[in-house]
């Protein structure tokens, strides 16, 4: 092993977790070593657009967050490489055959494809949750014709308009009622289901996978039919990478548990992102959540004492044309109001204590950062609809 070198904060990981917090850090007077471990070979990127540009394609760096020379001239070291071994006791980090150690740790190890049921299944899927991942599926474009798609949220489904787009037949499966459930009101998410099959997606839902089987084509048993088809997708949600934090024993549970300032059990080791698990058992899994927690982390690390609040983000997405924004609708004991209800807009409103506590929009692109911004100031409905008359007069 090389000789140990030596920085005032480690980030593991370069998502946008990890790239917050080094930005956050480096912004800082007193330019502070930092260690950046990102185990993708590219540049930290926007992960949410990969599976957006399936049918283009895209070069190796196109959705980097910043450029090479960003990183040298926040004195950031941008090492590409897994982190293979921590130990909190001696503040040392391993990746690959070199050591280093931190005055300070940020674990942003991200998440990975959630297992479909065995590692038989697994080896015969592909995914879009990295760069690396997509680029899989682009090699198959040329040859593969039917692809199955397993998962009904905003991942499955970009995903499979993409592939419409690209020419490719489609089946999207999903074990719900309706489409998206997890953030659209059910009415909403059967105009999704619509709007795909619309566009020549076949859509099955509710069903199980009861089996895949491979072969010359891949067949897949579902609960009443079998699918045949030449690649299958899988994009049913995120696991929290924990293992660096289990290996050192680091308390976990299904993320890395955190606190409210997200310090985790070991001295001087924090954790954010998609790998944390908050003080309510939640692991937020949202962009805008984990660039929020980078930048939470970060200011603790600096010793700038600093609770990582709970707040409502929000989700968004354009599919065939239609534009969906929402944030906290679908949880419980919440009061709803259906605001708008024609052909092309809808809108849901879900108040708690005459406070707006939720939004589910469809078609009403221009008043999405209102929508953000009354979700994260708890508007009362009055204040929105009066920011909504001013947005329109301008």
């Amino acid at each position: 092993m090389t000789k140990t070198k030596g920085y005032d904060y480690i980030i593991v990981g370069a998502g946008i977790a990890g790239m917050s917090a080094a930005e956050t850090i480096a912004s800082q007077p007193g330019r502070p070593t930092i260690l950046l471990i990102n185990n993708e070979p590219r540049l930290p990127y926007k992960r949410t657009k990969i599976n957006k540009n399936i049918e283009k394609g895209f070069t190796t760096n196109e959705f980097a967050l910043k450029n090479q020379d960003w990183f040298a001239e926040n004195n950031i070291d941008l090492l590409q490489h897994h982190s293979t071994g921590l130990n909190t006791k001696e503040k040392t980090i391993h990746a690959g055959d070199q050591s280093f150690t931190y005055h300070k740790l940020l674990l942003a190890t991200g998440s990975r494809p959630r297992s479909i049921g065995c590692d038989a299944w697994d080896n015969m899927v592909l995914n879009v949750r990295t760069a690396s991942q997509v680029e899989a599926i682009l090699q198959t474009m040329q040859e593969a014709h039917h692809y199955f798609i397993i998962g009904g949220g905003a991942e499955g489904i970009e995903t499979a308009e993409q592939l419409v787009k690209a020419g490719k037949q489609v089946t999207l499966v999903d074990r719900n009622k309706y489409l998206m459930h997890n953030f659209l009101p059910i009415d909403m998410g059967e105009r999704v289901k619509n709007t795909l099959s619309k566009n020549g997606i076949l859509v099955i839902n509710p069903t199980e996978i009861k089996a895949i089987r491979g072969g010359q084509s891949l067949c897949i048993d579902l609960s009443d039919e079998t699918i045949t088809a030449d690649v299958i997708i899988s994009c049913i949600g995120h696991t929290p990478n924990i293992e660096l934090a289990q290996n050192a024993s680091i308390k976990t549970n299904r993320g890395i548990i955190v606190d409210q300032w997200l310090q985790t059990s070991a001295p001087d080791v924090f954790a954010a992102g998609d790998a944390a698990e908050h003080p309510e058992g939640k692991v937020t899994g949202l962009w805008h959540a984990a660039e929020y927690q980078g930048k939470i982390a970060a200011l603790n690390m600096m010793g700038q004492s600093t609770i990582c609040e709970r707040r409502p983000y929000r989700f968004k997405t354009e599919i065939f044309g239609d534009f969906y924004f929402a944030g906290g609708i679908i949880e419980s004991g919440k009061e709803i109001i259906e605001q708008t209800n024609n052909a092309n807009i809808k809108r849901y409103i879900a108040r708690t204590n005459n406070q707006i506590t939720g939004i589910a929009s469809c078609n009403e692109t221009r008043y999405a950062q209102l929508f953000q911004q009354a979700l994260m100031e708890r508007w009362t409905l009055e204040e929105l609809e009066s920011a909504i008359k001013k947005l329109e007069c301008e």
